[in-house]
């Protein structure tokens, strides 16, 4: 019993592995900005009943005409949230793209941040024309 359970958290924690691998590789591809900080492992937290992650926070910068509630109005998603792990990197392109289509940006780059296990933090970076 005590090497099934065993074997069960091994295999636990290569898919963990992989699962962040391929996330990061994917989100890379399709040019979101992603900053994990280099000792998070595999300590992000995911509700396994779910397969979802938790926004702590979302930041705003760049921004020094615009509003800060302007841009969050754009984006679908809000702090408190969960995101699907799957559609993760849909949400933050749908994200992206909702706030540079107010044409108030030349560039606008959306970068996720682990800040513990279960949570992370939204930077949402702006250059306004």
């Amino acid at each position: 019993m005590q090497e099934s359970a065993a074997l069960m958290n091994i295999l636990k924690k290569i898919y963990k592995a992989c699962f962040f691998t391929l996330f990061i590789t994917n989100v890379a591809a399709q040019n979101v900005d992603v900053a994990l900080p280099a000792d998070t492992g595999l300590k992000a937290r995911i509700d396994n009943a779910t397969g979802k992650l938790f926004i702590h926070q979302i930041n705003v910068s760049g921004n020094r005409r615009t509003k800060d509630y302007i841009i969050l109005r754009e984006i679908q998603f809000k702090a408190g949230d969960s995101i699907d792990i799957h559609t993760i990197n849909e949400a933050f392109q749908l994200a992206r793209q909702q706030v540079y289509n107010t044409t108030l940006f030349n560039e606008v780059k959306i970068e996720l941040a682990m800040i513990s296990a279960h949570d992370i933090d939204v930077n949402v970076a702006v250059k306004e024309r």
